[in-house]
């Protein structure tokens, strides 16, 4: 979301102010005191959508006019030294940022088709999309939770995504690496006088560029309470414009038994056309199946190696199937619910050890049958938000003996009959006497 571009002999410098309009006679009021090259990094920082992003993408591309013109009158002057437009640029590494064929992954990444990403999400980590930062007005397409250490502010990291033109790729080139680094880590600190740089790193490749800054920042949580958090920012800046930054964030104490989560993580992102691996090993098949079974001909089967289903009913497979993880947070309410309230009394027990038998004679034929019809998998979802909503009512009350375990299991039987058959019924019957 950084540019700079430093070309000394040519005149336009941040002595200029910003006289530009975009086709609607528009200009922003902070463009017009400022410089050319000011103004354009500032754009870099604008919120997608709104009326300045929109000038910034038109001022942007009158930019690039007015320097390729401006270059293609210094190139008549045999007086300037080409060296110092740095024409002959040669990155650090002669190849992509990512390869153009499709990548094999196994099952249990993570895919997002809108920013066309993927990468292997840490293990027992919590998957959010449209996640909000701390001390940020952004919202990451994905963001992944540790479970490990300070319970309240978990470490965390999440991929923001922005789209900032090819043009303004092509005036990166006119800078060394070290300048854009440089820039990068500025911008980072501008107007933020709580961040501390302790390490950075720029790698330059055919198409783009990778720049790995670790610094930690003062964030304010309220009028009376502020927050360390050690953070590591991962950002690649691709020729096409698209932008991508992983941003990992923990408390000192956390960091180090989360960061290497992390940068595994970090090393298997990819962008660009995937294509699953077809042979998945156990642990794989576990998660595209759920904990406890595993994926057999193409089918979600109990694994039987184990005795882990037999005790604990394995994993959701029709949740897992419907919300495409076992670690977002709907398959995670229906464990803990198992795990954490049913296998805690006998008469819990006794329910699951029935209630497995009947549920896996037909939940790997459903879950199979989401993974092959989108339509039904979207019917799926809608059928099971009314019972997930339900149950979470548990979340919120104390459960200490046997009778409240069956007082509230019970009453929740009894609410989702009513909801699924009762509710239905009396709604048809009165359809019908009406007609």
């Amino acid at each position: 979301m950084f540019i700079l571009v430093l070309v000394s002999v040519i005149s336009t410098n941040e002595a200029f102010a910003v006289d530009f309009k975009d086709h609607t006679g528009y200009i922003p009021e902070w463009a017009v005191d400022i410089g050319e090259q000011q103004a354009l990094m500032t754009c870099f920082n604008m919120e997608y959508g709104t009326l300045d992003q929109k000038w910034c993408a038109e001022y942007s591309g009158y930019y690039n006019d007015k320097i390729t013109k401006e270059l293609d009158a210094i190139n008549n002057d045999e007086s300037i030294d080409d060296s110092l437009l740095n024409l002959n640029y040669v990155p650090q590494f002669n190849k992509n940022l990512f390869d153009d064929a499709p990548k094999k992954i196994p099952y249990t990444s993570y895919v997002n088709q809108l920013y066309t990403f993927s990468l292997i999400p840490p293990q027992k980590w919590s998957v959010h999309e449209n996640a909000e930062l701390i001390d940020s007005n952004d919202a990451a397409p994905i963001a992944f939770y540790s479970h490990r250490g300070n319970l309240e502010y978990t470490s965390n990291f999440g991929v923001l995504y922005v789209n900032l033109g090819p043009s303004n790729f092509d005036l990166l080139r006119f800078s060394s690496d070290d300048e854009v680094l440089n820039l990068f880590v500025s911008e980072m600190t501008a107007d933020n006088i709580n961040i501390k740089i302790k390490q950075k790193n720029i790698e330059s490749y055919v198409d783009g560029y990778k720049i790995i800054v670790q610094y930690v920042e003062t964030v304010k949580i309220d009028d009376k309470k502020f927050l360390t958090l050690q953070r590591e920012s991962v950002a690649y800046l691709m020729a096409s414009g698209d932008t991508y930054v992983l941003n990992f964030a923990s408390t000192p104490e956390d960091f180090t038994a989360n960061i290497e989560d992390f940068r595994k993580s970090v090393n298997t992102f990819h962008v660009g056309t995937i294509e699953y691996d077809t042979t998945p090993t156990k642990s794989e098949s576990a998660s595209i199946c759920g904990t406890g079974t595993m994926l057999k001909d193409g089918k979600c089967v109990v694994d039987k190696s184990n005795d882990f289903s037999s005790k604990s009913g394995g994993g959701c497979l029709i949740a897992t199937a419907t919300y495409g993880s076992e670690l977002t947070p709907q398959v995670q309410q229906l464990r803990e619910l198992r795990d954490n309230f049913l296998l805690q009394t006998s008469s819990g027990t006794s329910f699951m050890s029935s209630f497995n038998d009947f549920y896996y004679s037909f939940s790997p034929t459903v879950a199979d049958w989401e993974r092959e019809n989108p339509a039904f998998k979207e019917f799926v979802k809608v059928s099971l938000t009314p019972m997930i909503y339900s149950l979470s009512i548990l979340n919120y009350v104390d459960i200490d003996s046997e009778s409240e375990v069956l007082g509230y299991g019970i009453s929740l039987i009894m609410l989702n009959v009513g909801m699924y058959f009762v509710a239905p019924t009396v709604i048809i019957h009165t359809i019908r006497k009406k007609f």
